[in-house]
């Protein structure tokens, strides 16, 4: 009788233990949301809170997926975003790039032809695989990029970012 209250005291402490740690292992892997994986980017590119979306396709997943976002940002905040984005030295002024423009993954209505503005753009793919960075974007195994487009003349951000 003892040795089977030993057992069952061991069984029952694996039993703990492992949902414990899958708890733990499990919240701390697949807690991220669609919503938090926007919420990051737009804190990235420090968007307003006040912005207005005008537009959103969100298929984020844990993992990646796409998020497609048109963001009207309040008059009042433009030129405190246009500081803010100067002072990141990440964005750059636009018109985008060839490779940026052939980009065959991006909206039908992704304003590529802008030339006023500025633009912020992340190769990810290319942090991943650095000896692959000049590979034409259409030609790599997957796509994975963040690319923000914001228009000064009417105060559109456009944000498109994709990870497969």
């Amino acid at each position: 009788m003892k040795i089977l209250w030993k057992i069952i005291v061991i069984i029952s402490a694996v039993i703990i233990i492992a949902y414990g740690l899958l708890y733990l292992f499990g919240r701390a892997m697949f807690s991220s949301t669609p919503e938090d994986h926007k919420d990051s980017l737009y804190s990235e590119l420090n968007v307003p809170t006040d912005a207005i979306i005008i537009r959103e396709t969100n298929d984020l997943a844990y993992r990646g997926g796409e998020y497609y976002g048109v963001l009207q940002i309040p008059s009042t905040e433009v030129q405190d975003f246009i500081a803010t984005a100067e002072q990141t030295g990440e964005w750059r002024q636009l018109p985008l790039p060839e490779k940026i423009k052939e980009t065959a993954i991006l909206p039908d209505n992704f304003p590529v032809d802008l030339d006023e503005g500025i633009y912020y753009f992340v190769d990810m793919y290319a942090e991943s695989y650095p000896d692959e960075k000049d590979i034409n974007i259409n030609l790599r195994e997957y796509y994975s990029f963040k690319l923000a487009v914001f228009n000064t003349e009417d105060g559109v951000l456009y944000i498109y970012y994709c990870a497969e």
